[in-house]
């Protein structure tokens, strides 16, 4: 079988397909990656072959995704992204287009913020899959919902007023957009079923665990597989101080956030702190058994890799679904959104290690090449 993996060059991202991709390669399979030029070494060097984007300039894609402020609930942050974003599309769906036509994959599997991966591949009559890290995005019919600021369950009411202003917000945005969506290729939002057309109808695959989610439901070809926090990178190794130490970290994105970082030094504890003049990049799955704690964004890579080490979490949440993640980690007992680095440090955390075993059962890469093989056949 022949795969070809479509994801932005985000480490958020991409990052977690590699993992599904070497379980594929490993199986037997072929598999290809496309994605932004600057990640094209990263994957090189783990022996994938990456086809060309020719239509998008180099760190265009970056430039979109890391703005120099905010982003967001502000309307015209989000509709200057979104165009941005949406320009880029035609052009990708041509490049996607004679890729596919010359790679002739069996299956594509498309990260959910690159949709056009899946679009192209039903043009062509090919199996589409949606992997998502930030699975309680999805749209629900019932349930708490996301981007309102990290909601916690309890109110029913509210919670319905959150799904509709959500949906209508969409929909105001489509009407504003129609234009620039439909030379996109996205001429709807949704299906006649009332499912979300940007994830694929056929098999999406929640990089996460259920037991990180509130009460809800999900589309009928929806499975949770589990979290994927490694990385393909191959980084130093760094010497850390002895004692209690602390993460701090806001991830690969948030430039404008990490301007203005500023944590309280505790007594007796090093703070290391990712993403600034200190170190460049933290490994997770690698290096995060050294700590003791982690403050971070509340991003689903951090969020999910101080889980899977056992390691409670203060959480400061920037942007984006930031603030759904961190009202699961203080609601499921991973962390707190509140409090100082003593007190995270000085607390006992049960169930955290509790979730810690529950994300350690799951089965990611056999579960996913169990389900590309069954799509195929």
């Amino acid at each position: 079988m022949r795969i070809v993996f479509v994801a932005p060059p985000f480490a958020g991202h991409l990052y977690p397909q590699v993992p599904l991709a070497q379980a594929a390669r490993e199986a037997g399979h072929t598999v290809a990656f496309v994605t932004g030029e600057r990640k094209r070494a990263v994957l090189a060097a783990r022996g994938f072959e990456t086809l060309p984007l020719a239509s998008v300039p180099e760190g265009a894609m970056e430039a979109i995704a890391n703005p120099p402020h905010r982003v967001g609930s502000n309307p015209r942050l989000l509709m200057q992204q979104l165009r941005a974003n949406l320009g880029l599309m035609p052009g990708i769906r041509g490049d996607l287009r004679r890729l596919f036509a010359a790679w002739r994959p069996d299956v594509v599997v498309a990260d959910f913020v690159a949709p056009v991966g899946g679009f192209v591949a039903q043009e062509m009559g090919l199996p589409w899959v949606t992997t998502i890290p930030s699975p309680c995005v999805i749209e629900s019919k019932r349930g708490t919902p996301v981007y309102c600021g990290g909601w916690t369950p309890g109110w029913r009411l509210r919670d319905w007023l959150g799904r509709m202003a959500i949906r209508g917000f969409k929909r105001g945005v489509k009407a504003w957009l129609g234009a620039e969506f439909r030379s996109a290729g996205v001429p709807e939002l949704w299906r006649a079923d009332g499912s979300e057309v940007v994830y694929s109808p056929e098999a999406i695959l929640g990089l996460g665990i259920r037991e990180l989610e509130f009460e809800r439901d999900w589309p009928a070809c929806f499975e949770m597989i589990g979290p994927l926090v490694e990385d393909p990178e191959d980084w130093p190794a760094m010497e850390y101080p002895a004692g209690k130490k602390v993460l701090v970290t806001l991830g690969t994105h948030l430039f404008w956030a990490k301007e203005r970082l500023r944590v309280p030094v505790a007594d007796g504890v090093s703070m290391v702190v990712a993403g600034s003049k200190e170190y460049p990049f933290v490994p997770y799955a690698r290096d995060l058994g050294e700590f003791d704690a982690v403050v971070h964004h509340g991003g689903t890579g951090i969020s999910y890799a101080a889980i899977l080490a056992g390691k409670p979490s203060l959480v400061w949440p920037q942007d984006f679904d930031q603030f759904d993640y961190a009202a699961r980690v203080e609601w499921f007992g991973a962390g707190t959104r509140r409090g100082t680095v003593e007190e995270l440090l000085a607390r006992d955390w049960p169930r955290l290690r509790l979730l810690q075993a529950a994300a350690r059962a799951y089965r990611p890469r056999e579960v996913f090449v169990a389900r590309i093989e069954t799509i195929v056949r």
